[in-house]
């Protein structure tokens, strides 16, 4: 037994996806994208065990996957180098994972969050700059030292997991969403809409008002761990399939799910569950309760991941980026999201269908707008733009909310949704205040707010990117 022992190394246990993740990160030494590889293989890791892994493991076993570089021939025999490369991977891994050891409660949602924050390079605070400076530093270190040991990209996969780390892929239909005057985001929210409730029809039916009756059937059963959200059940099935706005109308299509008989409704922390380069709403992703659904960010997420929209130059339009937050969707600058920017608005443009507005716990997208979105035409002067009525507004929304107990996924008549929520009244009247000001004064003005924003992708060539799959598409495909 001592002889086996010392034979082996007498490494700790590891569990298969870390195994899959230090595989991942081994093979991408020698890439050129190997930051962005890396950070896949992380988030694969996290996603999948739904829980911060024992760091001194995947240390270990990284380490065992470069030794067996070594035992393959696949790079120099050059001992020095090979403890340097060694000794930097776990630096880096000490690095991203030093949120969580600082802070032990951390919990696996929050540190994917924290990864996304630092592969977006996000301006938001002093420490995650100083952060993402220390962990692009150590990359370039990780690359010279590569190279110095002529390591090659692999291309091979890190194993046959179905909820592997994922590589950039195009869907199974088109690798980018058409062209054409339609906004990327509409189109991308639109299909979210259709496929989640698997029906072309849904996109016909008229916006919800303050006169569309409750769903029936829901029921809150308590209050999330943070305090705020609300966990919701289905307790009566049939109610809901009779009264909920969007699947009581659907009939059985072909090739279309049942989306009847497992309603997808709102659940706080709810997310789409991911597969390789696909997301799919008919699965439960375990981020939320047991009922299947999603909050609002994961929904205006995923509306961009289906768009086949980056939201930096360079970083890959990857499924995990779903797990955003609303707070990021307040400042383009400060999350890294330099593919999108904060609105302006002039004497002659305002508001678009496709901009996201974020506030601190929930986030909405433009769906519709009317010639005169903000009422500005009912005022004679600028003198009168402080007293802006919102019920006068001419928007529709598309979001996930807890609107007529806990329906979810829904496109919404602004002016009478804004009577649900205080936070997005005070973001849109400041924003429509804005565009009165700009509109008779005769000036561009891009609001900035710490509590409130707008943002709009900038469609330029080098922010588009292959689209994230939905599961089900083929069912609403003509739509589109």
């Amino acid at each position: 037994m001592i002889t086996s022992c010392l034979a082996a190394g007498c490494a700790p246990r590891v569990s298969p996806s870390v195994q899959l993740a230090s595989q991942g990160i081994s093979n991408s030494l020698g890439c050129v994208d190997v930051k962005s590889k890396m950070f896949d293989a992380l988030y694969f890791l996290l996603d999948q065990d739904q829980m911060i892994p024992d760091i001194a493991k995947l240390k270990v076993s990284i380490d065992a996957q470069i030794t067996a570089l070594v035992e393959k021939n696949q790079i120099n025999n050059d001992p020095e180098n090979l403890a340097l490369l060694k000794k930097q991977l776990s630096q880096l891994i000490n690095s991203l994972f030093a949120e969580f050891k600082k802070n032990p409660t951390l919990t696996w949602k929050e540190q994917i969050q924290k990864l996304i924050e630092y592969e977006m390079e996000d301006q938001s605070s002093v420490e995650i700059k100083t952060s993402t400076v220390a962990i692009n530093a150590l990359v370039q270190s990780i690359k010279v030292t590569s190279e110095s040991l002529k390591i090659s990209c692999s291309t091979a996969p890190a194993g046959n997991s179905s909820k592997g780390p994922s590589g950039q892929g195009s869907s199974q239909e088109d690798a980018v969403m058409p062209s054409g005057s339609a906004n990327k985001v509409s189109v991308g929210l639109n299909r979210i809409v259709a496929t989640a409730y698997q029906s072309c029809r849904v996109l016909d039916l008229p916006a919800m008002d303050r006169s569309t009756p409750d769903v029936v059937g829901i029921s809150r059963i308590g209050t999330h761990a943070d305090g705020i959200g609300g966990q919701r059940a289905i307790t009566n099935l049939a109610a809901v399939q009779n009264s909920h706005y969007y699947i009581r109308g659907i009939a059985s299509e072909s090739d279309c799910a049942p989306v009847r008989n497992n309603p997808l409704i709102y659940d706080y922390g709810g997310e789409p569950f991911i597969s390789g380069n696909t997301i799919s709403f008919q699965q439960n992703a375990g981020t939320g309760t047991k009922v299947l659904g999603v909050d609002c960010s994961s929904f205006v997420s995923s509306s961009i991941a289906v768009a086949g929209l980056r939201y930096r130059p360079g970083v890959d339009n990857k499924p995990i980026f779903i797990r955003q937050t609303s707070t990021k969707f307040i400042d383009a600058a400060q999350s890294g999201f330099s593919c999108f920017e904060n609105v302006t608005v002039t004497n002659n443009s305002s508001i678009r269908p496709g901009d996201i507005v974020g506030v601190h716990g929930h986030v909405v997208a433009v769906d519709k707008i009317g010639d005169d979105p903000f009422g500005l035409k009912l005022l004679a002067s600028a003198a009168e733009c402080n007293q802006l009525n919102y019920k006068n507004f001419d928007v529709t929304i598309s979001q996930s909310s807890p609107s007529k107990n806990g329906l979810g996924i829904n496109k919404y008549i602004l002016r009478d949704y804004l009577d649900e929520s205080n936070k997005m009244k005070i973001a849109f009247v400041e924003m429509g205040k804005q565009a009165c000001f700009a509109y008779f004064q005769n000036k561009s003005l891009k609001p900035s707010s710490s509590e409130w924003g707008f943002l709009r992708h900038k469609g330029t060539p080098e922010c588009i990117a292959p689209r994230v799959s939905v599961q089900g598409e083929s069912c609403t495909k003509s739509c589109f």
